[in-house]
């Protein structure tokens, strides 16, 4: 009978190299149960060696059970606008054309 089951843990490994294949966020990794229609995360990491982080979690009773992860979320670098750079560009050109005004301007005084 299911009420004679008291607390129980389970504990399970995910392999860091399927962690870093398929891009999981390691703190979102939980073993969640379903219980009355619900998911409810219920694992915590309690270690990691070379190969895997190791989790645990206790439950009351036996459920259906899945180990869940969520991907990480990539960093978003925008590419450089063609504005900034163009103003970039007429920026040094009228660097340079001031410049060279001060030099003429300097020559023709001597």
């Amino acid at each position: 009978m299911p009420e004679d089951i008291g607390k129980i843990t389970i504990p399970f490994d995910v392999p860091k190299l399927w962690i870093a294949s398929e891009n999981i966020d390691p703190v979102t990794i939980k073993l969640n149960e379903y219980y009355k229609g619900v998911w409810n995360p219920l694992a915590e990491k309690v270690g990691e060696d070379v190969e895997y982080i190791h989790y645990s979690t206790g439950t009351e009773g036996l459920s259906i059970f899945a180990i869940t992860g969520v991907k990480k979320m990539e960093a978003y670098i925008p590419a450089p606008s063609p504005a900034i750079w163009v103003g970039g560009v007429m920026d040094v050109m009228l660097l340079i054309a001031a410049i060279a005004g001060m030099w003429y301007i300097k020559k023709r005084v001597r």
